[in-house]
């Protein structure tokens, strides 16, 4: 059985943004950490989201997974719009390509 002093406890701190909010969240001995309420607020996260982390150096850029797919979609939305092909036209097309590869 390990022993475990409360000096094993690591401690991660946070920033968000141009706002800058800070949230300490500590790591248990088993790697368990409980994130706070804000926290997942500010990210638009909650219980059964994954999380999507990007670590360089001794910095990490956390983000909501469901906000990723969320940028995403926003961006293949306005390159669509962008394009200036009609919804029908985009339909008709990919329709014709279903029916090529069957």
């Amino acid at each position: 059985m390990t022993q475990v002093l409360i000096s094993d406890i690591i401690r991660l701190t946070f920033d968000s943004g141009t706002t800058m909010s800070t949230y300490t969240i500590d790591i248990r001995p088993r790697r368990q950490a409980t994130l706070p309420r804000p926290f997942l607020k500010k990210l638009g996260a909650d219980v059964g989201d994954a999380l999507h982390v990007e670590v360089s150096g001794q910095k990490a850029i956390v983000k909501a997974k469901k906000r990723i797919a969320l940028d995403a979609f926003r961006e293949i939305q306005s390159a669509f719009s962008r394009s200036k092909i009609s919804e029908p036209t985009l339909r008709r097309s990919v329709e014709s390509k279903r029916t090529h590869t069957k």
